[in-house]
């Protein structure tokens, strides 16, 4: 069996951005990432508990980094608060903050080799995930475009790219195909329906190798599916999103965006005291 090889992907910049040549300048520049687009309107409170439960028993369950945190003994500098950003990485990591994260990315990868017929050793349990994946697609009718999986797609309208999944085939028509490996969506559909859209309405796909822009291929911009294997289940779920209306929260995201960086809702009368 063939070992899966890494797929070239853009070079990033500091903060995790595809940087790619503007299609219209030929300027390379960082692009907004699509999740980062997505959540701009995403209630994260459920996440944001889920991350803080995962820091506190890590730290329980480890003394070193419990002593590491009470070290820092300058945490509102640059570098004190770097340490406690790895501190806090660290905790939430070993409490298996990021396990199923970790599967996630597998369960991609094994599915990107079945979707573009490669032949991989899948260990267990996950081989029942795929072969969960196989079943639920031919069930469907549903074909994976080869020659569409795992590509960068550019929407030049709000400076954002991101990894499409797949393109696929279903009932006589083009779609956005995702997969989805959370153990639950519930929370998630707002983000995902902005994210589908984005790619529904790229105008470039973006070659990593030979550095190319391609004209996005015409899909159906009503709705997108979303393939549902929850990592180590065994099972598989279809749903049809509405990105019709994830597009128009994508229009609502630039509009807060926009207004969080403006810089003239305040001004300073100049009347005040100093310290002396």
């Amino acid at each position: 069996m063939a070992v899966l090889q890494a797929r070239p992907e853009p070079i990033r910049d500091r903060w995790g951005r595809y940087v790619i040549p503007d299609p219209v300048t030929g300027e390379e520049r960082s692009w907004i990432r699509d999740t980062t687009w997505a959540s701009t309107v995403a209630d994260n409170f459920a996440l944001t508990r889920w991350q803080l439960r995962m820091v506190a028993l890590g730290l329980a369950r480890r003394s070193d980094l419990m002593a590491g945190v009470a070290a820092v003994l300058d945490p509102e500098t640059k570098d004190g608060k770097r340490r406690l950003d790895q501190f806090v990485e660290d905790a939430k990591e070993h409490a298996g903050g990021t396990a199923r994260s970790t599967i996630g990315t597998a369960l991609h990868s094994f599915a990107e080799a079945v979707d573009t017929d490669r032949q991989v050793e899948i260990p267990a349990p996950w081989d029942r995930d795929i072969e969960a994946y196989r079943r639920t697609l031919r069930a469907a009718g549903i074909k994976v475009s080869a020659n569409y999986v795992e590509k960068v797609c550019l929407v030049q309208r709000y400076g954002v790219a991101g990894t499409m999944d797949r393109l696929i085939a279903f009932e006589d028509r083009i779609l956005i195909g995702d997969l989805k490996t959370g153990r639950d969506l519930v929370y998630s559909w707002t983000e995902i329906a902005i994210q589908l859209a984005l790619y529904a309405h790229a105008d470039t796909v973006f070659d990593p190798i030979e550095k190319r822009h391609r004209p996005m291929l015409a899909v159906d911009q009503e709705k997108a599916l979303v393939i549902h294997l929850p990592a180590g289940e065994g099972r598989c779920t279809l749903y049809l999103v509405d990105i019709a209306a994830g597009w128009q929260m994508a229009e609502v995201c630039g509009a807060v965006r926009d207004w969080r960086a403006r810089r003239d809702l305040a001004t300073p009368l100049g009347y005040g005291i100093e310290p002396r």
